[in-house]
């Protein structure tokens, strides 16, 4: 209620209450992201299949090249940034510094690729001691990241909403 002078009786409580209120949302909205950027490193990692190599049923034809979780291990959740005020976000992807090799095979595996021979008319390749011959070989696009992502946009916001309402009641 405006007092004689037309200011707000009270006032700086008032104006106490409304910045505390504004502090509350902004640390419930930055300890959020966190959790929200785990949730999405973890849908993506879970895309990956455990064994890349044997995606179609068959028996492994190269052990040596099962999965080793490398490509799991280099997705990772960044650190919290701000991009204004109050607005917050987390990068996820794959690592920064991650190796030239890691976004080729993360590329492969997402796109898939044709391998054509460089120096020769033909690939060879020796599977259970039977050597064959190929002009080129199709690695199948896995579509991991993507479906991640779609997945992501739609679990997010719910996910968001829990972790912030909890943050919120912790902030003091």
């Amino acid at each position: 209620m405006p007092t004689d002078n037309g200011s707000f009786k009270n006032y700086s409580q008032w104006r106490q209450a409304l910045q505390r209120e504004k502090d509350r949302v902004r640390y419930a909205a930055r300890a959020s992201m966190p959790a929200v950027g785990r949730s999405v490193r973890d849908l993506m990692r879970a895309r990956i299949p455990p064994d890349t190599s044997n995606t179609t049923g068959m028996p492994y034809v190269f052990p040596g090249y099962a999965a080793t979780g490398r490509m799991k291990s280099t997705i990772v959740a960044g650190p919290v940034e701000e991009r204004g005020d109050g607005v917050y976000a987390v990068r996820v992807g794959l690592m920064r510094g991650a190796r030239k090799i890691d976004y080729i095979k993360a590329h492969v595996h997402e796109r898939g690729a044709h391998i054509y021979p460089v120096r020769a008319k033909s690939l060879r390749f020796v599977i259970n001691g039977e050597v064959i011959f190929a002009q080129h070989v199709w690695i199948r696009p896995k579509r991991w990241a993507s479906s991640a992502w779609d997945e992501a946009i739609v679990r997010t916001p719910e996910i968001l909403r829990q972790r912030f309402m909890e943050m919120y009641g912790k902030y003091r």
